[in-house]
């Protein structure tokens, strides 16, 4: 069993189609696996968002980037990288999922087995398709 980490994007606008919500990138040598997100819309009216979760490519994780937490105060530091607002190319689309701006909350929850694997640094995101409503979200995944 691997080290399980958080990673969490305050209140941010989604940028359809434009940059990544939160982009994680394995380390070289390092494989996670994504066991849970949840995002939650933050707007003060209605207002209807299609947030995706894709592979991506050719993107660069910037330094200025998510600390990741973990429940163990003595474990070691992640070498998953994550950080808001890069700008990848967009690979296979693993999940769609609606998102209302007001107060709205999506969780999905890998079953067993079934979590989103990315390894060798490989990257992977979440980003607005349809919609640019502030919204927050939070990726755990289990890093080997």
């Amino acid at each position: 069993m691997g080290l399980i980490y958080s990673f969490t994007q305050a209140s941010a606008a989604l940028n359809a189609n434009t940059s990544d919500f939160i982009t994680m990138a394995a380390g070289a040598t390092r494989s996670h696996v994504v066991r849970e997100y949840t995002m939650a819309g933050l707007g003060t009216a209605s207002a209807a968002n299609e947030v995706g979760f894709y592979r991506n490519t050719l993107g660069t994780v910037a330094t200025a980037s998510f600390v990741p937490h973990n429940a163990g105060a003595s474990a070691a530091a992640a070498r998953t990288a994550a950080a808001p607002g890069q700008t990848t190319t967009l690979g296979v689309k693993y999940h769609s999922f609606g998102l209302n701006a007001n107060g709205a909350l999506f969780r999905w929850v890998a079953g067993p087995g079934m979590g989103i694997e990315t390894s060798g640094a490989l990257q992977n995101c979440i980003r607005g398709v349809t919609g640019t409503s502030s919204a927050t979200g939070m990726v755990i995944i289990e890093e080997f």
